[in-house]
């Protein structure tokens, strides 16, 4: 888990809170402000998600990169 989810999932929830509070109370600009954050926290949370996504797809890449170089060194040992 990265900051960006993190960050995301804890303004998504406060969010869903102050919206809570706002309709308990019929206040409407809590209630408002409160969708804002959730929907900014939503936002964030998946930017986070993609970073994630292509992070582990990066290092797959990488690693399979890796292992191709190392097959190539063996089979040019092999015919040296």
């Amino acid at each position: 888990m990265n900051k960006d989810q993190v960050k995301g999932k804890v303004k998504d929830v406060i969010g869903s809170v102050e919206e809570k509070a706002g309709q308990l109370t019929g206040n409407k600009m809590v209630e408002a402000k409160g969708d804002i954050l959730q929907v900014e926290g939503k936002v964030q949370k998946a930017w986070g998600d993609l970073k994630d996504t292509m992070e582990k797809a990066s290092d797959k890449i990488e690693s399979k990169s890796e292992k191709e170089i190392s097959r190539g060194k063996k089979n040019r040992e092999r015919s040296a």
